[in-house]
């Protein structure tokens, strides 16, 4: 009788469990499978995208990014196509961890890295993490333009409140739990969300954002419609605080990399700017 080999076992087993395909993994591994945009972007930024086989939809940025494979849908990877690409192993945010599917993985034999990404801390944290993963220099000429960056433009005390917006119709906020929100209170920022708010992003009413009174409120534009709507609406909500509202551009502000903090002083001029 044939004995079957570990490997060949684990075919079998997902054989069984997919009703139709077998794929070999760890036969021959190739590179490593990143499971979110932002994640994606920051091996670009750190030099580290050789080592990337993958990605899954939505890795906008750099340009580059578009030319790796798609494996799926952002939040939702198609497992079958990631194990046709042999992965050493794939990596992911908090946003597109997913419990269930890191444990198929592991039986699997596929390594998992999970990187915190929903603060500017943790971007740095992460960034040291895939440096050491892939031996590289910790000190990378990305991080150390960033820390600068971060420096001149940072302030240690809370000099004005705010309210982070990323859509207006439902009004739906940016949480105390993103890198955005993060991002703000590191130039003085101090959110007006209540304490017990800690999801990600919260979808409130007209009428809770017109009880409020933030000093500055936050959007980010995707286009020059979005910033006329944002006009409108900042009178409806607040009809007697002139250009409490103000836009940033999305491209630079809307994912958790470095493309913010290196434009962080057109926040810090947002911060700046008298009020009247």
């Amino acid at each position: 009788m044939k004995t079957m080999s570990f490997t060949q076992f684990k075919c079998l087993i997902f054989l069984v469990g997919l009703g139709s395909s077998c794929f070999c993994v760890g036969e021959s591994k190739s590179k490593w499978i990143s499971l979110s945009p932002q994640v994606t972007e920051l091996f670009f930024q750190l030099g580290l995208q050789e080592n990337l086989g993958a990605t899954t939809s939505g890795s906008h940025y750099p340009e580059a990014a578009k030319e790796l494979k798609i494996i799926g849908q952002w939040l939702q990877p198609n497992l079958e196509t990631i194990l046709f690409n042999h992965p050493i192993g794939v990596v992911w945010d908090e946003n597109s961890f997913q419990s269930p599917l890191e444990k198929q993985f592991h039986q699997l034999g596929i390594e998992t890295l999970l990187i915190p990404l929903n603060s500017v801390q943790g971007l740095f944290d992460s960034s040291r993490i895939l440096l050491k993963k892939f031996q590289q220099p910790e000190n990378h000429p990305t991080l150390l333009r960033a820390e600068k960056s971060l420096k001149e433009n940072a302030l240690a005390s809370q000099t004005f409140t705010f309210l982070a917006l990323a859509w207006m119709d439902p009004p739906i906020l940016f949480g105390k739990n993103t890198f955005f929100y993060d991002l703000i209170t590191r130039v003085g920022g101090e959110g007006v969300l209540p304490s017990g708010w800690n999801s990600p992003f919260l979808k409130v009413s007209e009428e809770w954002l017109m009880a409020q009174s933030p000093q500055r409120v936050v959007f980010l534009s995707h286009n020059k419609r979005s910033t006329q709507l944002l006009k409108e609406k900042c009178l409806k909500w607040w009809p007697t605080k002139k250009d409490l509202c103000q836009s940033l551009p999305a491209e630079k502000f809307a994912r958790a990399s470095f493309t913010p903090i290196v434009h962080i002083s057109e926040l810090a001029k947002i911060r700046d700017r008298r009020d009247e």
